[in-house]
């Protein structure tokens, strides 16, 4: 996926009204980044098992595009963290 159609992804995934998306986050992992997207209201148990909203798939990025999306979600004030984990 190229980086527009992330943004785009992005935005729309915002816009949406059957659940809410709370931020983006960056998980740094060795040279890669993967950004995950976080809802706030995603799995309701009053709905239907099939037809309830699913949640984005996490999109793998190198540093430089993780910077670029990072920029857009700046210049379009959209919520997102950082996150530098050490597992052990």
């Amino acid at each position: 996926m190229n980086l527009e159609s992330i943004k785009q992804e992005i935005v729309e995934e915002f816009k949406k009204r059957e659940v809410t998306l709370e931020t983006l986050e960056f998980n740094k992992r060795g040279q890669d980044i993967v950004m995950n997207y976080v809802y706030s209201s995603l799995n309701d148990c009053n709905q239907e098992v099939h037809t309830a909203p699913r949640s984005k798939d996490p999109v793998f990025l190198d540093i430089a595009s993780a910077r670029e999306i990072i920029k857009f979600l700046d210049d379009k004030q959209i919520p997102y963290t950082k996150r530098n984990d050490d597992f052990i």
